[in-house]
């Protein structure tokens, strides 16, 4: 005990420099950090976290952060628009998202104690705005997915039809695929079995290829060298964060498809057409990198309109003939 309590008091009088309170930039930072270790999503977070986050909350200690402070800090990420009532949804949306990406940065702080953070109650207790959220609601059917990919061109036209056959998260879990991640199993000379492997948002993964998956990227790959880029842009580069915007837009346009048609529409087109076509949802939701619970939040009407007709031609059928009856007291 002696020496325990002589080494704490030589710690004491260390001549390192006093440290300041924890603040909101810091454990947003290691924040940051700890997504780059463990997911993919760390510099899409720093990004968000900067711009809304920071400016204003930025340099407060985090152990005095009071409810009003972060109420007043989300009513000020909210904007409206009296001729797009769209605008303060989205926006809320927004909000709700900032919020919940700083309270799992503060709760990460919160749950070392070394950091000396003695509540929670502060972030704990500020709620999300309700009912903002919407599910997707761009789903491009099978005639409209063909009129997109006839709008566009060259290395584009390769990364649309990429994304509708496989429902990949476009463009970057296509940047960095080479040649040697597509994989083609053959027997007399027809390919049998053919996946594809990609990093994502979710980490590594094998897509498993219909037959005319299997033909388009065999062409992709057609005599050239496994490390090259299986789909590159056109002057051979990966393919970036927003290179894809401006001929998505053009592509959306000349195709006459609606407005907020998106490059991540074609992930959506792919999932509601699989569900519609009654693919088993575990098996989807494994292909495409996500969970059920996923699948059934943003493409529940599909399942639904599944499920009836599923119903409809296994369940039993008596053959009853059933003759019309008139209301009770129209008689």
């Amino acid at each position: 005990a002696v020496t325990r309590v002589r080494a704490l008091f030589l710690a004491t009088r260390s001549p390192a420099a006093p440290k300041g309170p924890l603040t909101v930039r810091e454990v947003c930072a290691a924040y940051v950090q700890y997504l780059r270790a463990h997911k993919k999503t760390g510099d899409d977070a720093e990004r968000r976290i900067a711009k809304h986050v920071l400016p204003k909350l930025g340099d407060l200690p985090v152990g005095a952060l009071t409810k009003n402070q972060l109420e007043d800090w989300q009513r000020c990420l909210v904007w409206s628009d009296p001729d797009d009532p769209e605008v303060e949804r989205r926006s809320k949306d927004t909000a709700n998202r900032m919020l919940t990406n700083l309270k799992a940065a503060l709760n990460r702080a919160f749950q070392d104690t070394d950091n000396g953070i003695s509540t929670d109650a502060a972030w704990r207790r500020v709620k999300p705005f309700a009912k903002v959220g919407r599910a997707r609601e761009v789903f491009l059917d099978q005639a409209q997915a063909k009129r997109l990919i006839n709008a566009c061109s060259g290395a584009f036209r390769d990364l649309v039809t990429a994304a509708l056959l496989t429902g990949a998260r476009p463009p970057h879990e296509f940047a960095s695929v080479r040649v040697r991640d597509f994989r083609v199993d053959r027997q007399k000379g027809q390919p049998d079995l053919g996946t594809l492997t990609v990093d994502g948002k979710t980490g590594p993964r094998e897509i498993i290829l219909t037959q005319e998956a299997i033909r388009f990227f065999t062409a992709k790959a057609a005599g050239r060298e496994p490390d090259a880029l299986l789909l590159p842009r056109v002057d051979g580069s990966a393919w970036g964060k927003n290179h894809h915007i401006l001929p998505m837009r053009e592509a959306v346009k000349k195709a006459k498809l609606p407005k907020d048609c998106t490059i991540y529409a074609l992930r959506h087109s792919h999932a509601s057409q699989a569900l519609l076509a009654g693919m088993n949802q575990q098996l989807l939701a494994e292909n495409m990198g996500t969970s059920v619970s996923m699948l059934e939040k943003h493409y529940g009407k599909f399942t639904k309109r599944d499920r009836r007709q599923l119903i409809e031609a296994s369940s039993l059928n008596l053959g009853l003939k059933l003759r019309k009856t008139a209301p009770e007291g129209a008689r």
